[in-house]
């Protein structure tokens, strides 16, 4: 898959031992739910600069002249776990992480909190079927999302450190420069 034409990779049952060398799964949620007691607050979420990544992401694989079979995703639970369980070797995150795990999204564009120990339990399955060998992380306070992906035993992961915030400028020249 040209991963400039913008398509997700779709997959069927009769694809079911499809596996990818690249999945990055993005989450860019509008809005989270705080919850006091019995009320909750709707509040907005800091926007990221997915479209200037997705195309520097582009930019860089087609320009190594790898043939990767390369599909985007948006981060919902269930989507990381189709992707894990059809297959990946590289697993990359984009998104809003906090140190108690990452932010994924709802089919209503909420914040869902996916907590460190679901993200390990979850990636321990790609791991056992021969998958997952690397996890980037592009999200702050992803450490301990990443400690997580260590304890489900993949092989390299990259994450930031608990106490630091990520810039969107600052991510995708590090993810370009990596890959």
């Amino acid at each position: 898959m040209d991963p400039n034409d913008g398509d997700n990779a779709v997959a069927t049952a009769s694809q079911a031992k499809l596996q990818f060398d690249l999945v990055w799964l993005a989450s860019n949620p509008l809005t989270y739910v705080e919850r006091k007691g019995p009320n909750s607050y709707v509040h907005s979420v800091h926007p990221l600069d997915l479209i200037t990544e997705q195309r520097a992401l582009a930019k860089t694989l087609t320009e190594s002249g790898m043939k990767l079979r390369f599909k985007r995703d948006y981060a919902t639970i269930e989507r990381l776990s189709t992707n894990v369980i059809l297959g990946c070797r590289v697993l990359h995150y984009t998104g809003h992480g906090i140190p108690s795990g990452l932010g994924f999204e709802t089919d209503s564009g909420h914040m869902h909190l996916v907590r460190t120990e679901t993200l390990r339990a979850l990636i321990e399955t790609g791991v056992k079927n021969g998958g997952v060998e690397l996890v980037f992380v592009a999200a702050c306070h992803s450490e301990p999302a990443g400690m997580a992906f260590v304890k489900a035993k993949v092989k390299h992961v990259i994450a930031v450190r608990v106490r630091e915030r990520v810039q969107d400028e600052g991510a995708s020249h590090f993810q370009n420069q990596f890959y």
